[in-house]
């Protein structure tokens, strides 16, 4: 009797030790939840461990969390433990990241780290010019808005504000409201 006694004991203190009733492996899954997959070089991304029991979040200090990415030559983790870390893009090319919390491990997500774009050449000068027509018969100096019969459909221009000023033949408006119907 005393025999079974010590080895029912045995058998349930080596099933103690060997993580057969841990509560942390039971059920226990991670999930890295980060705002983008893809950066460019030298910046930085926040990266958040969510750990979950039975599909319930688990709240704790998030000191057991464990960060490792996959080439730190590529990207660099501000630290290796941690509910909340960041990554920060050093050279293009790829790196996979994985948390762990007891013995539950994320997927790994894949980070792509992007050349910056070259910036593009100076382009000319936008010209800000809304509306521009000939008026052949309308002298110069003539503000149409003033004096709309001039045009051989004064109903066409409507709602303006500003001057509407008439040299050589050709009406311009800049930064003025107008509607044509």
């Amino acid at each position: 009797m005393r025999k079974k006694l010590v080895l029912a004991s045995l058998l349930i203190f080596l099933m103690v030790f060997s993580g057969c009733f841990s509560f942390i492996s039971s059920g226990t899954t991670i999930e890295i939840k980060a705002a983008k997959t893809e950066l460019e070089l030298n910046e930085s991304i926040s990266l958040e461990a969510l750990v979950k029991e039975k599909n319930k979040e688990v709240a704790f200090d998030g000191k057991e969390i464990t960060w490792e990415v996959s080439d730190s030559s590529i990207a660099k983790l501000s630290d290796t433990k941690g509910k909340k870390v960041s990554l920060t893009a050093l050279k293009s090319g790829s790196v996979t990241v994985t948390a762990s919390y007891g013995k539950a491990k994320s997927n790994p997500i894949t980070i792509k780290i992007n050349e910056p774009n070259e910036p593009n050449e100076p382009s000319e000068p936008v010209e800000t010019l809304l509306f521009k027509e000939t008026f052949d018969k309308v002298p110069n100096g003539t503000n149409i808005r003033k004096e709309p019969d001039m045009l051989d459909n004064p109903e066409s221009i409507s709602h303006t504000s500003g001057t509407l000023t008439v040299i050589d033949g050709v009406l311009e408006m800049g930064s003025q409201r107008f509607t044509i119907e």
